[in-house]
């Protein structure tokens, strides 16, 4: 159940100039947020979904999605991170560092396409330790971060066309 809610909001964060069936991959990685801030107001991140989704599409182009689950809402708001996969960096085997230069967020079924600059930084989700997601990016309308620690296991990825 928890899955399809998120694939849901994954579907719905994809911008209009992306189509659902240019998705390749994505991988949900169970586990917790830590802290989340949207537009420089502190989140509880208890209001976090129990995963965090990154979406690798065709174009080279990387995402990773916070979901949250508003008080009182009958729609989470997502929150995404994407940037250009082949600007990655890997500063050891198993971490990485991706530039971000956009943020989609998506809230009452609109999405606002936010141009910034941050990074994401991950570490290897096979290694049977708790992986990380550190996420930040700064926009004109304000921060945007995440930081999630998934629960030591592996992530759920499927393709989807």
């Amino acid at each position: 159940m928890a899955l399809r809610l998120i694939l849901a909001g994954a579907l719905v964060f994809i911008p209009a100039t992306t189509r659902a069936d240019d998705v390749t991959t994505y991988s949900a990685l169970t586990g917790r947020c830590t802290a989340v801030v949207t537009m420089d107001v502190v989140t509880d991140p208890t209001r976090c979904a129990k995963q965090v989704v990154n979406i690798e599409y065709p174009s080279g182009r990387t995402g990773f999605m916070f979901v949250l689950n508003q008080r009182g809402d009958a729609t989470p708001t997502v929150f995404s991170f994407l940037g250009d996969g082949a600007r990655q960096l890997h500063p050891n085997g198993d971490t990485a560092i991706q530039p971000i230069d956009h943020v989609y967020v998506t809230s009452e079924g609109s999405t606002d396409d936010l141009p910034a600059a941050g990074w994401c930084r991950i570490t290897n989700p096979h290694q049977r330790t708790p992986a990380r997601v550190s996420c930040s990016a700064d926009s004109d309308r304000g921060r945007f971060a995440g930081e999630f620690i998934g629960d030591g296991t592996a992530p759920a990825t499927s393709l989807l066309r």
